[in-house]
């Protein structure tokens, strides 16, 4: 173990960690939702799929506090392996992590998953949760466009294993699943 996390995988846990990395109301909560159906954990995550914990880290930096890194080290080695963050303030807060995860063991480090929605759609839902300031949805001082390009930003230099997906193409793909066909196989064989 280094800095309390495993350096090693095995076959039963061969999952990589994730980062889930997006603007607010681009569908990451239900992506969270899905991944941890798959076996990703979400530690003490709220209703949303966000980290508590990790929410509080960011909401600290974000009122100009810095990111104690010996406090991040620890709360990730807590968390059960493989673990899922999510907490859209990552926007704007992720180089401040870049040290922690860097100091981790390369295969423990996390994939950033980024998931994009066609940006009028999220302004859209911010007007529609009334979360707008004169008539410009925001969040943490920026507008949905400034936190939209700051993503692109983050993406951009995260220097580990990434992958973009669009929320539409994730609708798409669920939309192809039929439980009643997938499920088919598993009645009993009768001759």
């Amino acid at each position: 173990m280094i800095n309390g996390l495993s350096a090693e995988r095995t076959a039963e846990n061969d999952r990589p960690n994730l980062l889930l990395f997006g603007v607010g109301h681009s569908g990451t909560t239900i992506v969270a939702k899905m991944l941890s159906k798959l076996g990703w954990q979400l530690g003490d995550a709220d209703g949303f799929g966000e980290n508590v914990a990790v929410r509080r880290m960011n909401a600290r930096t974000l009122n100009g506090k810095p990111l104690v890194p010996n406090e991040a080290q620890r709360l990730l080695a807590q968390l059960n392996q493989p673990w899922l963050i999510k907490d859209p303030r990552f926007v704007l807060t992720v180089n401040h992590w870049l040290p922690v995860f860097n100091a981790m063991p390369a295969n423990a480090r996390p994939a950033m998953l980024f998931i994009t929605r066609e940006i009028e759609k999220v302004e859209r839902t911010y007007i529609a949760y009334g979360e707008v300031k004169d008539c410009v949805p925001f969040m943490y001082r920026h507008t949905v466009r400034e936190l939209y390009d700051a993503s692109w930003q983050g993406y951009r230099a995260w220097p580990f294993q990434k992958i973009h997906l669009e929320f539409e193409q994730v609708i798409d793909a669920v939309k192809m699943f039929n439980v009643v066909r997938a499920s088919r196989r598993d009645a009993p064989i009768t001759e």
